[in-house]
């Protein structure tokens, strides 16, 4: 039994029941990212580290809302740079938090009270 398998994965090959536990990553990924702003923020850091894998690809990728943000700037990415491109590209499209918001209250710029 190898030792780097989970409980669940150990106690279903004593059964009898497992399959064999590949390297993971695997080779090809299909992946669908959930929305939310700080699923988002984790989401930019999972798939960093997936595209520090050498050999790792992607059949597909798709997401809602946050995800979907970080899935064009990582399909861009990859496009314009291979896993490089998208790892420099999820950064820059992600607005830094004293940047400030895009969004105003009518007649007053961001920032201001009253």
């Amino acid at each position: 039994m190898r030792l780097d398998m989970t409980l669940i994965d150990k106690a279903l090959a004593l059964l009898g029941l497992g399959q064999d536990v590949s390297v993971w990553p695997p080779d090809r990924l299909s992946l669908a990212l959930q929305g939310g702003g700080s699923f988002g923020a984790f989401t930019w850091g999972v798939l960093d580290r997936l595209l520090e894998e050498p050999g790792t690809s992607f059949d597909a990728i798709s997401g809602a809302s946050a995800g979907s943000v970080n899935a064009v700037l990582m399909a861009s990415g990859m496009i314009e740079g291979g896993p490089d491109g998208a790892r420099d590209a999820l950064p820059a499209g992600v607005p830094s938090a004293k940047e400030g918001s895009s969004f105003t209250v009518k007649g007053r710029p961001n920032g201001t009270k009253n």
